[in-house]
């Protein structure tokens, strides 16, 4: 019985693992999504079609640094934990 009860918490740990795996990769490409709906949207003409572009040449920059800095913080993250369920499960 004792092993059955390690067991099942062994496969709950990995699912709450693998759930915080995927949230991390969604977190993630937030910025891209955001990205992607500004320029669907950005389909005015004459003077908004400007504006739009120079906005959306400005979201790139910015929204590529946020890219690049929540997909480092996000895989820090996500290493750590599973250097913990390494450590606490399978060690």
């Amino acid at each position: 019985m004792d092993k059955l009860v390690v067991w099942i918490n062994k496969l709950w740990a990995s699912l709450i693992l693998l759930l915080i795996s995927l949230t991390c990769l969604v977190l993630a490409m937030t910025p891209i999504w955001l990205f992607l709906v500004a320029k669907a949207i950005a389909k005015h003409e004459g003077f908004w079609q400007g504006i739009n572009i120079i906005a959306l040449k400005l979201g790139v920059l910015f929204l590529g640094g946020l890219q690049a800095v929540l997909m480092i913080y996000f895989f820090v993250w996500m290493v750590s934990v599973w250097k913990v369920f390494l450590e606490e499960y399978l060690l």
